[in-house]
């Protein structure tokens, strides 16, 4: 055996884990070996001078600062791991949130209109997409309501709850009579007989869809306009076409039954009913209430 093969062996002949074997081979090699026999007892002489050494106990403070140090490590790996899966979970919910709650919104206005017509008129495909559509711009409005408190943002969260609130107002209205309903009554009741005859049916649905939107969203304007400051004309127009995209859902549902003319006029209605009500809400709390 080699020299450099027989020292790997030293530890472990000294620490008697060497084989039987290995031990008859490792010794003839020492006998024959000078050099190496000589390494053996110098590794020997360190080998007692560790077996000489006694156990020293640590002292009890230094042993419970270790332990204290250890734990504060261990909870602060804990809290940090805890905080940031809070913090990764939030900031995954928080743009679900808006959307959730557009959803319960869209299930409660499609619940309103249900109540006062019947939906099985129109496809299920439609039925389901103008669903999906009105979930979207819900909880698109609910995000802008809820956003974070940015100075900039302030106006676009008062445009929000005022669309919101106009169509909570629209809902109660057409809970109480739909427009079509009301288009309809006005048709032969004698007082406005003459008048719808007159202004034909497309006009009577432009006139009342002005109303049906103009009345809500100067209502809600006006009790949202505590930061509309100046420019009411601006920011009622704004919020006015923030609440028609929340109200053109209904108006399809609405106009299932007519036609496409009909749809428009309703709309190109309520679009105009809805700026001037935002423009009357905003102009009449920033010029009357000190708003």
């Amino acid at each position: 055996m080699k020299c450099e093969n027989v020292q790997k062996y030293f530890m472990s002949y000294l620490a008697e884990e060497a084989s039987e074997e290995e031990k008859l081979v490792f010794e003839a090699h020492i006998a024959d070996c000078s050099s190496c026999s000589s390494e053996l007892q110098e590794f020997d002489q360190v080998w007692n001078s560790l077996g000489a050494w006694e156990d020293q106990r640590v002292p009890d403070h230094v042993e419970e600062g270790i332990l204290n140090a250890a734990r504060k490590v261990v909870i602060a790996i804990h809290e940090n791991v805890w905080v940031s899966s809070w913090a990764s979970l939030k900031k995954l919910l928080r743009p679900m949130i808006p959307l959730a709650m557009g959803l319960v919104a869209a299930v409660f206005s499609a619940g309103i209109l249900s109540s006062r017509m019947n939906l099985s008129e129109i496809h299920p495909l439609g039925l389901t997409a103008v669903g999906a559509l009105w979930t979207g711009i819900y909880g698109i409005v609910f995000y802008i309501l809820f956003a974070a408190g940015k100075a900039e943002a302030s106006s676009w969260r008062d445009f929000a709850r005022a669309s919101i609130a106009a169509i909570g107002i629209f809902l109660a209205f057409t809970l109480i009579s739909p427009l079509p309903s009301s288009v309809n009554f006005c048709r032969y009741y004698a007082v406005t007989q003459p008048i719808i005859e007159r202004i034909s049916i497309s006009g009577s649905f432009f006139v009342f869809g002005t109303l049906y939107a103009l009345i809500p969203m100067s209502i809600a304007t006006y009790f949202s306009g505590s930061r509309s400051g100046n420019h009411p004309f601006a920011k009622g127009s704004l919020a006015g076409v923030m609440f028609v995209m929340l109200l053109a859902p209904s108006i399809y549902l609405q106009c299932a039954p007519f036609a496409i003319g009909v749809l428009l006029v309703w709309f190109g209605g309520a679009l105009l009913g809805s700026v001037v009500g935002g423009i009357i809400g905003y102009w009449v709390r920033y010029r009357f209430a000190g708003a």
